[in-house]
C-alpha cells in the first residue's frame, strides 16, 4: 500500500508534493487499486480477495480521507415474504473493513437484524460471529421442531373437520402430503402397506375397498419405505395444492 497525500495529510509536518499524472487503473489479478483524494495526491492500496466491491465509485469520485474508504464483502440474509408477495430480508450480514481508519481497521462482521433500516448491531470479531452462528442454529432446530408440531395440529385438525367420511384423503392438499406424520395419512387414505418381492418399482399403490394396499419392496430402507409413501399419495391426490 502506498499513499502519496498533500502536506495537510503529513502528520510528521513535512512536505509531500502532491502527484499530478493520472493513476493506473486497477489490475484484475493484483488487485492494485488506485484512487484519487479531492484534496490531492493519490491513495494506492491492495483489495482483499473477500471484498466483492470494485471500488468504482471511489476511483470516479475520489475521497476526502483514506479514513473513508472502506471494503465490503458479498452479503447474506434470510428472505420472507408475507402473503402479498413483498419480502423483507432479516439477519444479513457481509465483512467490513475500513484498512485507513486510525480508530479500529481490522475486518470485522456487520450483522443487521432488519437489513431495510441499515442499523448494525456494530463490529463483531470472528469469536463472536460463532456465537451468533450457534444461537441461529439453536433457534433453527426449535423451528424445525415448531413445524413438526405444526403438522401434527394439522393432521389432528384434519381428522376433526372430516370425521366420518370415508374419502378424507380427497380435502389433503400436496403440502399436507409432504409433511403431516406418515401414520395419519395411511389413516386418512385407508390404506395398509404390505411387504414384497420384486415389486414394480420398488413401491405401487392399489385401491381397495373403501382404501387402498401399498406393497413395498423388502429391500426398501425405513427412510426409503417413507420417501416412496408420500410420493405414491401425493400421485393419488394429482398434486392439489
Amino acid at each position: 500500500m502506498s499513499i502519496t497525500v498533500p502536506e495537510t495529510f503529513k502528520s510528521s509536518g513535512g512536505f509531500v508534493r502532491p502527484l499530478v499524472e493520472q493513476p493506473v487503473q486497477a489490475s484484475a489479478e493484483d488487485r492494485t487499486i488506485t484512487v484519487p483524494l479531492r484534496v490531492g495526491g493519490f491513495l494506492t492500496f491492495e483489495c482483499p480477495e473477500w471484498c466483492t466491491s470494485d471500488h468504482s465509485e471511489d476511483i470516479e469520485s475520489g475521497v476526502y480521507n483514506p479514513s473513508e474508504l472502506s471494503h465490503d464483502g458479498a452479503e447474506v440474509s434470510v428472505e420472507l415474504a408475507d402473503f402479498s408477495g413483498e419480502t423483507t430480508q432479516i439477519l444479513a450480514a457481509s465483512i467490513r473493513q475500513y484498512p485507513f481508519s486510525s480508530e479500529e481497521n481490522r475486518p470485522y462482521m456487520a450483522v443487521l437484524p432488519h437489513a431495510g433500516n441499515g442499523e448494525s448491531m456494530g463490529y463483531l470479531t470472528a469469536a463472536e460471529v460463532n456465537e451468533t452462528i450457534a444461537r441461529v442454529e439453536a433457534h433453527l432446530v426449535a423451528l424445525r421442531e415448531m413445524s413438526e408440531k405444526l403438522a401434527e395440529a394439522t393432521a389432528e385438525y384434519h381428522r376433526q373437520v372430516s370425521a366420518g367420511r370415508s374419502t378424507r384423503w380427497t380435502s389433503l392438499l400436496s403440502d399436507d402430503v409432504r409433511t403431516m406424520p406418515i401414520g395419519y395419512l395411511l389413516e386418512a387414505f385407508g390404506a395398509r402397506v404390505v411387504e414384497g418381492d420384486g415389486v414394480e418399482g420398488l413401491a405401487t399403490m392399489e385401491p381397495e375397498g373403501d382404501g387402498f394396499v401399498i406393497t413395498l419392496d423388502r429391500v426398501l430402507t425405513q427412510l426409503m419405505r417413507e420417501t416412496r409413501v408420500r410420493a405414491l399419495l401425493l400421485q393419488r391426490i394429482g398434486g392439489r395444492r
